[in-house]
């Protein structure tokens, strides 16, 4: 290759960084512009829930269409930005109804929510022709990005209307389609022999113990995407706002930067699994502590235990499809588990707002509890009883 693998690495961050600023901008923000369009809550719970349930299929679905066609995965997803890009210029332009606007805001949300799992595999190409490209460095390059982003909003929305968020995701997607174009990844069915042979039995069938995986994540994720889809109300309960869920977002994703990092060392000291295991159990801890804060400055504090929670998983699930799943499963494995975890964001958004308005905000963080903690002893039970069938990259 002629380009080095430390030049890829970086080239790889800012994609990263650029994918999650728009992620940080879009669902982290999401509450705060819809109720500020007239949106209840239910309603926002019932658009975002939409989103999910629509990426949840087209995840498996764009895996499998970069992976047979020998479509660049790059320039894959720098069209699909497009697509995203042209529906947000619509939102801005136009005196949309609501009820133009929330189907706009879905479709833009679940493309933004499918493209997870192929921002996560932009790597594999070129791992599988032996240049090193440091995935945790990209990733938590990707965290920075995202909470100083979370920052930066919060404070601007303390100052001015939530109706300026569309145009800042449409300026941070500009870019990125930019990078996506010019990142010339290889392509998958390229980068791998063989590929397109396919496979009598299912994936799931034949690894039992990834399908136990994906519904630890399912339920995981539930909690997780509850606590950060409806953060506002959250800190509202405790007597903040718009500018304190800023903080609190902003300081969880600072500490995700040392974390993936670190995680290189520490997984080949303990292995994928106890990391896995590991992370479970101190996201089931963050999110307990969550429903007992009494001020946002707690929450400021329990947000740093996103270091051995969140900022572990992301690495640790790409490792664990890498070492379970032969290369030519790898980006089918990668899309599954980003549909896991968009089935648990479903559930956490439609259910979520909905649980809001029966229980308040201290009944549903009580009710989540229940989730976490199923969710973690089946993610501790898939990781204890791995097997590795391919080499990790």
């Amino acid at each position: 290759m002629r380009t080095s693998g430390r030049k890829i690495t970086l080239f790889y961050a800012g994609i990263h960084g650029l994918f999650w600023m728009t992620c940080g901008l879009m669902f982290n923000f999401a509450s705060a512009y819809l109720l500020d369009r007239g949106f209840s809550n239910s309603q926002i719970g019932a658009i975002l829930g939409a989103a999910y349930a629509l990426s949840a299929v087209a995840q498996p679905l764009f895996a499998a269409l970069f992976n047979r066609s020998g479509i660049r995965l790059s320039s894959g997803m720098a069209c699909v930005y497009a697509i995203m890009a042209a529906m947000t210029v619509i939102v801005l332009a136009l005196p949309l109804g609501r009820g133009a606007l929330a189907a706009l805001i879905v479709c833009i949300f679940m493309l933004q929510s499918a493209m997870q799992p192929s921002v996560n595999s932009l790597h594999r190409g070129y791992a599988l022709r032996g240049v090193e490209v440091n995935f945790g460095f990209a990733r938590g390059v990707g965290s920075a990005a995202y909470s100083v982003m979370c920052a930066l909003v919060g404070r601007l929305l303390y100052r001015m209307r939530p109706r300026m968020l569309p145009a800042l995701y449409l300026g941070t997607m500009l870019l990125l389609i930019a990078c996506l174009l010019a990142f010339r990844a290889p392509s998958f069915t390229a980068a791998v022999p063989g590929e397109d042979r396919c496979r009598r039995e299912p994936l799931l069938r034949r690894h039992p113990h990834f399908a136990l995986l994906l519904l630890g994540v399912v339920l995981l994720s539930t909690a997780h995407i509850f606590i950060d889809s409806f953060m506002l109300q959250i800190m509202q309960n405790l007597g903040g706002g718009s500018a304190q869920q800023g903080v609190a977002v902003a300081v969880a994703a600072m500490t995700e930067l040392p974390a993936m990092v670190l995680y290189g060392r520490l997984s080949r000291r303990m292995g994928v699994g106890r990391m896995l295991c590991l992370t479970a159990w101190v996201w089931v801890a963050k999110d307990l502590l969550t429903a007992l804060a009494a001020t946002p400055a707690a929450l400021y504090i329990i947000a740093l235990l996103q270091f051995a929670s969140y900022a572990f998983y992301v690495p640790a699930t790409v490792e664990y499809v890498s070492t379970m799943l032969p290369p030519e499963d790898f980006l089918k494995g990668q899309a599954l588990v980003g549909t896991a975890f968009t089935l648990g964001s479903l559930a956490a958004t439609f259910l979520g707002g909905r649980m809001l308005d029966l229980l308040g905000v201290r009944g549903a963080l009580d009710s989540i509890q229940l989730v976490s903690v199923a969710g973690a002893v089946l993610l501790t039970a898939a990781a204890s009883r791995r097997h590795c069938t391919a080499k990790a990259s």
